[in-house]
């Protein structure tokens, strides 16, 4: 039994698949400042979990990572718009400068799982005290670059596996459209928050076009004078 929930982004139904509705039953779990800014009531219990794909289960520390990254692409005005969070609160989390509150974690964590819906993976050291996070791929990121090129190696892909019906399974044809749909929503995230940023940076400009207009006639005034 299943539900269906929307594949890429929470915000925009767009793709959509079945899962168990067992797997996002915490999502309600509340966070305080004694958490280090994960959701559990004991800092690090999140960390057991060796898959993370909830957004309070992504660790603040590959959060911060992530946001600054976006920053380097984007420029905090973009990212903050894509967060719907102001600039100085992408600021201060990017630099590290206190506890996140929920409002942030959420909006930032809901970000990263829109673009990376993957989540993040536990990497496998000598002990499990050392255990680190990682990003988990997008699957785009490990086919060929651009979007038709990506779908028609998946087509590949099934399309010669297909030469073999007895040894595969009969929802063969599921599983490829999972993932084509899985590629075009890659696809489409990157595509619909880079416009968000690209629209918002590009308004910021024009602001600052605007006061330094502005500004000119007083600074030649005053030399005048």
């Amino acid at each position: 039994m299943c539900v269906r929930i929307r594949l890429i982004v929470p915000r925009v139904a767009v793709f959509w698949r079945c899962i168990d509705p067992r797997r996002d039953a915490s999502l309600a779990i509340p966070m305080n400042r004694s958490t280090g800014g994960q959701s559990s009531h004991n800092r690090g219990n999140d960390r057991e979990k060796r898959l993370a794909r909830a957004w309070h289960h992504v660790p603040t520390a590959l959060l911060r990572q992530f946001t600054a990254d976006l920053i380097a692409e984007h420029r905090i005005r973009g990212v903050a718009e894509m967060a719907r969070l102001s600039k100085e609160t992408i600021r201060k989390f990017a630099g590290g400068f206190g506890e996140p509150s929920y409002a942030t974690r959420r909006a930032l964590g809901e970000l990263f799982l829109d673009l990376y819906p993957g989540g993040v993976m536990a990497e496998t050291t000598a002990s499990a005290e050392e255990k680190r996070w990682k990003i988990r791929p997008r699957l785009i990121e490990l086919l060929p670059e651009g979007e038709p090129a990506a779908r028609a190696v998946v087509a590949l892909v099934f399309r010669l596996a297909g030469r073999f019906p007895d040894q595969l399974p009969e929802n063969l044809a599921d599983v490829e459209e999972w993932m084509d749909l899985q590629v075009r929503g890659e696809y489409w995230a990157a595509r619909h928050y880079g416009e968000i940023a690209r629209v918002a940076n590009e308004r910021e400009a024009r602001r600052e076009r605007k006061r330094g207009r502005r500004r000119r006639p007083a600074r030649r005034a005053a030399d005048v004078g």
